[in-house]
């Protein structure tokens, strides 16, 4: 799935991951790995490596945990 990044003006890949793969790439949200919180829930760091996705070049990305009790909404979540 692509999308218009206008901070950038360009072409992004959205890669959907699975929860299986979120586990991996943060090292099963290990606490090592925990870079904050935001008002949706903790926040890890995470690498994904090019063997994950042959196409996909390595990186280190951020995970948002989504925390069902948190302070913010569905809708803030989607934006």
């Amino acid at each position: 799935m692509e999308f218009d990044c206008f901070l950038h003006q360009k072409k992004t890949l959205l890669v959907l991951l699975s929860s299986k793969e979120l586990k991996v790439i943060t090292q099963n949200f290990s606490s090592s790995n925990f870079l904050g919180e935001s008002g949706f829930g903790p926040v890890y760091k995470g690498f994904i490596d090019d063997k994950m996705r042959p196409w996909l070049k390595a990186q280190l990305v951020s995970v948002k945990l989504l925390d069902l009790d948190g302070s913010q909404g569905h809708k803030e979540w989607l934006k």
